[in-house]
């Protein structure tokens, strides 16, 4: 399973943006070129009016195959020497620094049932385009009607039985795209 390992970092302010960014694509060109499951590096500074980053002035996000792609990047003796440049620039030094690493697929497949619901949606837009340009609206429905008659069938095999699901307090309110202009 892929793992992020993320980083906050608080670097002292007379820290020229360039030496910041020299840092970052010193780490990245040693993931690409020293470590196999190495995916990819992601970094930026704050940007939210929110004002909650407690100081920490930039963040990176590494991803790599799996744990122990992970482990062999934070033992090379490469990535240990910018680290340690990284550290020395930090206020506070290795306070300066939050490293949080998890394990999550990079993107979970859609379910069943929003590949349904999204397949009903793209037909009816589809029928509803052919109608109104070719003026076979009888037609168009009917086949609508055939679609959605499959979908439904497909909808009861994919929905788990009432007795395996949790009871929802609430239901969430259902999303309408905005209509087109």
């Amino acid at each position: 399973m892929p793992v992020e390992h993320i980083a906050f970092l608080k670097f002292n302010q007379e820290v020229p943006e360039e030496t910041i960014r020299s840092l970052m694509s010193e780490l990245e060109r040693i993931g690409k070129t020293q470590v196999p499951g190495f995916i990819g590096i992601k970094s930026g500074s704050y940007d939210s009016p929110e004002g909650l980053n407690k100081g920490f002035n930039r963040a990176f996000i590494m991803v790599f195959e799996n744990t122990d792609a992970r482990n062999a990047y934070l033992s090379n003796p490469e990535h240990q020497q910018v680290a340690g440049k990284i550290i020395a620039n930090l206020a506070g030094g290795l306070d300066g620094a939050v490293i949080f690493d998890f394990n999550a697929p990079l993107t979970p497949p859609p379910s069943p049932r929003t590949l349904a619901v999204a397949a009903a949606e793209a037909t009816g837009k589809a029928i509803d385009s052919l109608s109104l340009s070719s003026g076979k609206a009888q037609e168009c429905e009917a086949t609508l009607s055939q679609v959605l008659a499959k979908l439904r069938d497909f909808m009861g095999k994919v929905t788990p039985p009432a007795s395996a699901t949790t009871e929802v307090k609430e239901q969430p309110k259902e999303y309408t795209p905005p209509s087109p202009q």
